[in-house]
């Protein structure tokens, strides 16, 4: 995948950001390996992490990350916008950036790239639909007609299979990528693939769309909450705008597929809740 999207000038990172995790490649080869993390806590309760490759703790750990240096930082509970981003102009160009490198990701040719061995396309949201369909079901705790009736529908409505599929991220949202420092409109690396997959790509569409809303009411607001409703970030429907001339793909049952990601993320809150009550 790394090496496909580098050809697409897809930016994917040299580095996962886990302490102690080897990323596992084809036939069990260990492509790399996350050295030694550093938490240090900050003021407020913020903490931040310094992750250093050879193994080696530095403050300012460095790695090289698409072709350029870039400090290394994991920070939780981040509250609010990079200052960067506080301007209208610079949310429109992340928002067009976010979306051009989900487009160019889909524009990788499988075969010519020799990703032909990840997966199977043909079916792909079929067996979606189904496998978490199936989650629902053995994670449910009480009667819910309504997820009920929507596993149903979406299975009666399945898309045919694309004309040309592509690898699916998986997890294709804001919160996955990283931007420059320097220039908030250039999009530099992808993070979390576990999840890739050949198949259909209006996949990762739909999950870009049911996490682009804020769906808490401004007095509950937390830091997890999104953003974009702020003035500059891209509005639904100039992202499938935006997708469609990148693309060229037909968003025309774009609908569908940002139900299913709603549906699955649904499913996953309720599989959290039931591990806790267990």
């Amino acid at each position: 995948v790394a090496s496909g999207c580098r050809d697409r000038d897809v930016p994917v990172p040299k580095l996962a950001f886990e302490p102690g995790r080897s990323i596992i490649g084809p036939a069990g080869i260990t492509l790399y390996t996350v050295g030694t993390v550093k938490p240090v806590p900050l003021d407020g309760g913020t903490w931040r992490h310094y992750v250093s490759v050879d193994g080696g703790m530095s403050d300012n750990a460095r790695t090289a990350l698409y072709g350029a240096d870039y400090t290394v930082r994991l920070a939780g509970r981040v509250s609010d916008e990079p200052p960067a981003l506080a301007h209208p102009d610079a949310r429109r160009r992340l928002s067009g950036a976010l979306i051009d490198t989900l487009a160019d990701l889909h524009a990788i040719d499988v075969v010519a790239g020799g990703l032909s061995g990840l997966g199977k396309p043909a079916g792909f949201v079929a067996r979606q639909v189904k496998g978490w369909s199936d989650r629902w079901h053995r994670s449910q705790t009480t009667t819910l007609a309504e997820m009920d009736a929507l596993a149903t529908w979406l299975d009666a409505h399945l898309p045919p299979d694309p004309a040309h599929p592509s690898v699916v991220h998986g997890d294709f949202k804001l919160d996955n990528v990283m931007l420059r420092p320097d220039d908030v409109g250039r999009i530099v690396a992808v993070f979390d693939w576990e999840m890739s997959a050949l198949g259909d790509p209006l996949v990762d569409l739909g999950i870009v769309l049911a996490y682009w809303s804020p769906t808490a009411p401004p007095s509950q607001r937390d830091a997890l909450t999104t953003v974009i409703d702020r003035p500059g970030y891209f509005t639904k429907e100039e992202i499938v705008e935006r997708y469609s001339l990148r693309s060229g793909r037909d968003v025309s049952n774009v609908r569908y597929y940002e139900i299913f990601a709603v549906f699955k993320i649904a499913v996953v809150i309720q599989q959290i809740y039931y591990r806790f009550i267990k």
